[in-house]
């Protein structure tokens, strides 16, 4: 009813002022709380108008729970709705697991929704590992559930060679698939000549199936004139294409007039093709 009221003062009030006088711009003011309202000028009817705003600003901050509520100028029956409000809150916050729920609040219908939704959670983190996980809270079922997940996990871990992975809570079955694993993953190293290849764990056609393959890698390198050429390794017949890569390298060094250019190894026809390129590189020079 004082809503109404103030309601009612305030629409008779407006078609009494003018719009946009000093007077309706003072009591605008005093309505919104603003610090120019002059309260001395106010008329009695403006005053008992501005009043009842007050008290509904007051009353929306206590059901929003904002620090600017002054309970002690709510009646007993707004009393009770902010209360109702306060706990709905709380309630909220209890459920989604904040730090700022007060369990002293909550009914027992609250607290029993409350206790449903912490074990829930907790389950949840230890079945995702987390280091937050609370195993005391776990009943039986939860904790061979949470058990299989770690040893799902630890399985995982092991296979792809991670360093956390624990070799005890692997059975026999896993543990021999880790094995294997490892064993492709050390294959894989050795033949690309990575540093992580363990030798000694490959088995006869896999070492001489890294031996192939690092005799290809060492010919490739040698015929591109790669630092990691090892010609004490080379074949005759390696040696011979390594041989024919070097002077056509060479001979592409001296056409460009490069300082790696090695004129010993030219031949009749690569002596030619270099002095035609000089004479090539001078026209272009001397052209505007």
């Amino acid at each position: 009813m004082g809503l109404l009221t103030a309601l009612a003062i305030s629409i008779c009030f407006a078609a009494q002022a003018p719009t946009g006088s000093p007077q309706q711009r003072n009591v605008n003011s005093c309505l919104k709380g603003l610090l120019d309202c002059d309260l001395a000028s106010l008329t009695a009817s403006e005053l008992s108008q501005v009043a009842e705003a007050s008290k509904k600003r007051n009353l929306d901050k206590c059901m929003e729970g904002s620090p600017g509520c002054d309970p002690s100028r709510l009646n007993p029956q707004e009393a009770t709705l902010v209360a109702r409000a306060e706990k709905q809150r709380n309630l909220e916050k209890c459920k989604a697991g904040s730090s700022n729920c007060d369990p002293m609040l909550l009914d027992a219908d609250g607290a029993k929704v409350v206790a449903a939704g912490i074990q829930r959670r907790n389950l949840e983190k230890c079945l995702d590992g987390s280091p937050s996980c609370d195993p005391v809270r776990l009943t039986s079922g939860e904790a061979a559930s949470v058990d299989v997940a770690r040893r799902r996990r630890n399985l995982e871990k092991c296979t792809s060679g991670s360093a956390t992975c624990d070799p005890l809570l692997l059975s026999p079955e896993q543990a021999k698939s880790v094995q294997a694993a490892y064993s492709r993953r050390n294959l894989t190293s050795c033949l690309n000549g990575a540093a992580a290849c363990d030798p000694l764990r490959l088995d006869t056609a896999e070492l001489a199936q890294v031996n192939t393959e690092a005799k290809r890698r060492n010919v490739a390198n040698c015929k591109s004139g790669l630092a990691t050429c090892n010609t004490l390794g080379l074949s005759p017949a390696e040696n011979t294409l390594v041989q024919q890569s070097l002077r056509e390298r060479n001979l592409e060094s001296c056409k460009k007039g490069l300082p790696s250019c090695d004129p010993s190894v030219l031949t009749g026809p690569d002596l030619a093709a270099v002095a035609g390129a000089y004479r090539q590189r001078n026209l272009r020079k001397k052209r505007p």
